[in-house]
């Protein structure tokens, strides 16, 4: 079972703001964690989203512009948190999210 487009685009832009500490929110996130780990460890995670986080501000390059910077720490940001995820749990992507 894969998760729709919408419920996909949801969790990116508000997937962290399940980390506020409802019980509401606890309910989702562990419903999330049993059924799609991948995308739970990838969209909600905070730990491993702070790691990321770290290890693309601390990767120091000089860029031509503003947005050639942001889409270079964007996609340290996503490989990393893709191989602490595979190195963790041993999950990997499978197919097109």
């Amino acid at each position: 079972m894969k998760l729709d487009k919408e419920t996909i685009k949801w969790l990116r832009i508000y997937g962290y703001t399940l980390n506020n500490g409802d019980e509401r929110f606890e309910k989702i996130k562990n419903k999330l964690k049993e059924m799609y780990p991948y995308e739970y460890y990838f969209y909600i995670d905070s730990g491993i989203k702070e790691v990321a986080k770290e290890y693309a501000e601390n990767y120091h390059c000089v860029y031509e512009n503003r947005k050639e910077g942001y889409k270079t720490w964007n996609k340290r940001f996503k490989e990393e948190k893709k191989r602490l995820i595979k190195k963790i749990y041993g999950l990997e992507k499978k197919g097109i999210r």
